[in-house]
């Protein structure tokens, strides 16, 4: 077995003892289908039942040596998750880092789809999503710089946002579209997209704009979907010395 196999091997073992520490403490998805029946995923973002994941800054390390880190996902309505990323423009050490922490933490959030960098806690996120929704999470996909070229088509249906906590409401997006980027090595790509996994692209793309699903919405759901997230966030608050009230 080579060392980059063992390394690996470890590396899957840490996230079995993880995934078996914190099993059912985290966080939990609507079964009632929607966006999410694709390859056994019974929801995409779905509707939430549970707190944030306590998966939050969790960091693997092999020998002393950091190898991923389990990034914090940024909730609603964090006022980062309205910026957009910077264009990846260096594909060295930092950047592979980078993908690596977001396939690490997709990986370790329970039924989620995809995740776009600028969703998450890292300082100057960059324009990079990570996607996998395949059944036993083989089918990695990473987008760097990605832009939809060509559209056509729409389709209505029920969303929802790792970022947006207990929102599910319906969305029109394009059916089908063209996409044009780049992988996590700088290499051009180009391929079309329909369905689910267009859905999924364009949720993400959004993310990296600056845009949240919830932004395609009426001013009369998005202040109903803040009112309530401001009321469980009000009843889960724990009151310690660094609070002002």
């Amino acid at each position: 077995m080579s060392e980059r196999r063992s390394v690996l091997c470890e590396v899957h073992e840490e996230r079995a003892k993880i995934a078996t520490k914190y099993k059912g403490k985290g966080r939990r998805f609507c079964r009632d289908g929607g966006i999410g029946r694709h390859a056994g995923f019974r929801c995409l973002w779905g509707k939430t039942r549970g707190g944030s994941s306590p998966l939050l800054g969790i960091i693997i390390k092999i020998n002393e040596r950091e190898i991923m880190t389990i990034v914090r996902i940024l909730q609603y309505p964090d006022p980062r998750l309205k910026l957009k990323a910077e264009k990846v423009t260096d594909f060295g050490a930092e950047t592979q880092k980078m993908i690596d922490d977001m396939f690490e933490t997709h990986y370790a959030s329970q039924n989620c789809a995809a995740l776009a960098c600028s969703q998450l806690d890292f300082k100057n996120p960059k324009h990079i999503t990570v996607i996998d929704f395949s059944e036993h999470k083989n089918q990695p996909l990473c987008l760097v710089n990605g832009e939809i070229i060509e559209r056509s088509g729409t389709e209505t249906s029920p969303e929802g946002c790792m970022s947006v906590y207990g929102a599910y409401e319906k969305v029109t997006r394009s059916e089908k579209i063209t996409v044009k980027a780049q992988d996590r090595h700088g290499k051009e790509i180009v391929f079309e997209a329909e369905g689910f996994m267009a859905k999924c692209i364009q949720h993400e793309l959004d993310h990296l704009d600056g845009k949240l699903f919830i932004d395609h919405l009426s001013n009369l759901k998005r202040d109903r979907i803040r009112k309530r997230i401001e009321k469980v966030s009000k009843f889960q608050h724990k009151h310690d010395e660094n609070c002002r009230h």
